[in-house]
């Protein structure tokens, strides 16, 4: 929690008695991290029935249920793209090259064009605060595998602007 945003004690454990079920917990950056691991892993040993597992999952939790979480997507979901990435390298299904272009897009729109160089914040709401979290652990990897899949300069170009902020 931000310093200047500290609130009473009392009122962080409201928070949890109001708080909603998130309908998909799975969809958050440990999954997103641990499903982009896994699929590096089994590329990486050609290990064609552990990937298959691993799409047979993605499908059944991300893809199935996209109309409904896609307008959750944050800097938090960002790895789930390096998932679609790596799935679509290792099938060829354009499902995933779909996928990964439609998160490229909903983390484009997240791109703060209100400093000098180009800013990606972990929420929309932290323009005026200044807040660059997780953008060069989640953010960036998937900008530069998104480029080099697709020759996309201009994502590459980002990566590298978001990497050297100043």
């Amino acid at each position: 929690m931000p310093f200047q945003e500290q609130s009473h004690f009392l009122d962080e454990i409201k928070k949890f008695q109001n708080k909603k079920e998130n309908s998909h917990p799975w969809f958050d950056h440990p999954n997103g991290l641990l499903f982009s691991d896994l699929t590096a892993y089994a590329l990486a040993k050609k290990d064609t029935l552990l990937m298959q597992e691993i799409a047979n999952t993605f499908d059944n939790r991300i893809l199935d249920n996209w109309d409904q979480i896609k307008d959750m997507v944050i800097v938090d979901q960002i790895p789930f793209g390096i998932t679609a990435l790596d799935l679509y390298l290792f099938s060829g299904d354009p499902k995933y090259r779909n996928f990964a272009d439609e998160l490229y897009l909903k983390m484009s729109g997240l791109v703060s064009t209100d400093h000098v160089k180009p800013l990606i914040f972990y929420r929309k709401n932290q323009s005026k605060k200044v807040y660059i979290v997780d953008t060069l652990g989640m953010v960036c990897p998937f900008l530069i595998s998104y480029g080099n899949f697709f020759k996309q300069q201009v994502s590459i170009k980002l990566a590298f602007e978001l990497k050297h902020k100043k």
